[in-house]
């Protein structure tokens, strides 16, 4: 991750630490997400559009939960549609794509279902709102302070 004061807004520094957190899910000691031919992809393939969409969709999600998606959500927008373009012939795609980044979010948030139910329901409830002056209040995901 390049360093926060490179990006020209906070949010956008979160929202790019959140997609890699996505990618960081799908190692095979964690969701494993190797098996579905998202391990080593060469850049521009279905496999790599794949990993791409489930990684900018976790972070749309994360972006969410922690309050920053309207700063966000234009450019998140943008960048899964290239993708998604890439994978038009594919009509079951953006469903499974969206449910493989679901249960990254509840990897990264720690949630662990149990017969159809989170085990916690405590970290499904939102949190406040980033403020927007320049030193906003700091936010937590599973002991990340940020």
């Amino acid at each position: 991750m390049p360093p926060k004061e490179a990006f020209v807004k906070e949010t956008a520094y979160y929202t790019t630490l959140f997609h890699e957190f996505g990618h960081s899910t799908g190692h095979k000691d964690r969701l494993d997400r190797t098996g579905d031919g998202l391990g080593k992809a060469a850049f521009g393939s279905g496999s790599y559009s794949k990993e791409e969409l489930v990684a900018e969709m976790s972070a749309s999600m994360l972006a969410g939960h922690a309050g920053i998606l309207d700063d966000t959500i234009e450019q998140s927008a943008a960048y899964i549609q290239s993708w998604r373009q890439r994978l038009s012939k594919d009509p079951k795609l953006v469903v499974q794509a969206a449910g493989k980044a679901q249960k990254a979010v509840d990897h990264i948030l720690g949630v662990v279902w149990d017969n159809d139910k989170p085990t916690s329901d405590k970290l499904h409830a939102p949190m406040p709102a980033m403020k927007t002056d320049p030193k906003p209040a700091p936010k937590q995901i599973q002991g990340m302070l940020f």
